[in-house]
């Protein structure tokens, strides 16, 4: 079974427009949303090959970079840019990764993004 994941799921940057309203102010986050419009990336893929490591890796790097294309508008080179491309390159790797909806792919997401940072890192934050 082929699927087909359209980046147009991309737009649907509330959450990262929420993210970039608290990072840089109500005009920032309207301007980076506003750059993303039409900016669109479609990733296909079969069905199987995302439900082993092997293949959901690759799928992952392909949904990665795809992401950092589309979300590269918004980074200007200053610092407060560069965060809110972090944020949109991983709200839309998330976004991307639930529509697919494999174990194998999720887990590889997990990995590079993981919901609970090392006890270590809290404790660096913490000082």
């Amino acid at each position: 079974m082929d699927s087909t994941i359209s980046t147009a799921t991309f737009q649907r940057l509330v959450g990262v427009g929420a993210f970039a309203a608290l990072t840089m102010g109500f005009a920032a986050a309207s301007h980076a949303a506003g750059a993303l419009d039409g900016r669109a990336v479609t990733i296909e893929f079969r069905g199987a090959s995302a439900s082993t490591p092997q293949g959901a890796s690759a799928l992952y790097q392909r949904i990665q970079s795809a992401s950092e294309y589309v979300c590269s508008v918004i980074d200007h080179g200053d610092l407060a840019s560069a965060r809110n491309f972090r944020a949109c390159v991983r709200a839309t790797i998330s976004d991307t990764v639930k529509k697919v909806d494999r174990q194998a792919l999720t887990t590889v997401f997990e990995a590079k993004y993981p919901t609970n940072p090392p006890a270590q890192l809290l404790a660096e934050q913490q000082r």
